[in-house]
């Protein structure tokens, strides 16, 4: 029975935007929770960021190594690129690893480029990127990212964000890198890590329809909230986290009430 987990992020987010979803996710399980950040974001923001997800596997693999302990098995909860990586992961160092749930991802051999990304999408990230006030900016990411907040939540968030990119900036360099390592992503042929598959149906960022093809590929369950956005975390932690737990128990996870 899994109890510990690990928690990734996606493209240029790193921990401290999980927000309350850590520890619902210790209460839930009973077990520890470590978040890794990959290279180049939050507190690896130093060391550069390699361009594959192979590498960025590698990476995340090892320092989970270092920090795991004897307990186990653990399972891997990772959104979007971070999802990526868990798949790579699972793939290739599957010892140790009872689960992995993964969110809004893609690949690009299950999935064509215009859903992996969506046009309007790109359209939104260009305008964000030359917005020049930081918070202006943040708030523009989340109308791309989430689809459940309030105006008033929206507004609160992206001046924390805004706060945090001052504090631990991403750079040009690892934002690109992270791109690269998305566009090249190829799904393993082959898991033998169980495997849970979330989508939203209010992701703007990431066309659902991906997720359902990587759930078909490996013949997983996909769970599906009608509503949440690209960042499952933030929309809808309670939904996760219950998503997560039923599946661990052996139950439907796709019967889940997709309230929270």
């Amino acid at each position: 029975m899994v109890r510990h987990w690990v928690l990734m992020k996606g493209m240029k987010q790193d921990q401290r935007h999980w927000v309350d979803l850590p520890q619902r996710l210790a209460d839930a399980f009973g077990g520890r929770v470590l978040c890794l950040d990959l290279p180049g974001a939050g507190t690896e923001v130093e060391r550069p960021a390699p361009a594959t997800v192979a590498a960025l596997a590698a990476d995340v693999h090892g320092r989970w190594e270092a920090a795991r302990g004897d307990d186990g098995p653990w399972g891997v909860m990772a959104f979007s690129l971070g999802g990526m990586v868990a798949l790579q992961w699972a793939a290739t160092w599957p010892d140790g690893l009872g689960a992995v749930v993964v969110g809004n991802t893609s690949a690009g051999d299950a999935s064509p480029p215009w859903r992996r990304i969506t046009p309007p999408a790109l359209v939104r990230m260009a305008r964000a990127a030359s917005t020049r006030d930081p918070v202006a900016r943040e708030h523009a990411v989340l109308g791309l990212i989430s689809a459940r907040q309030t105006d008033a939540r929206r507004a609160e968030l992206a001046r924390r964000y805004a706060d945090l990119q001052a504090e631990r900036p991403l750079s040009g360099a690892t934002l690109l890198a992270q791109l690269r390592a998305g566009a090249g992503f190829r799904a393993p042929r082959h898991l033998d890590v169980p495997l849970l598959v979330l989508t939203g149906g209010g992701d703007r960022f990431v066309d659902p329809r991906c997720g359902a093809a990587l759930a078909r590929r490996y013949g997983a369950p996909r769970a599906h909230h009608p509503d949440a956005g690209h960042d499952l975390g933030l929309d809808a932690p309670a939904w996760v986290v219950a998503a997560a737990r039923a599946w661990c128990d052996g139950e439907d996870p796709t019967s889940v009430v997709s309230g929270g």
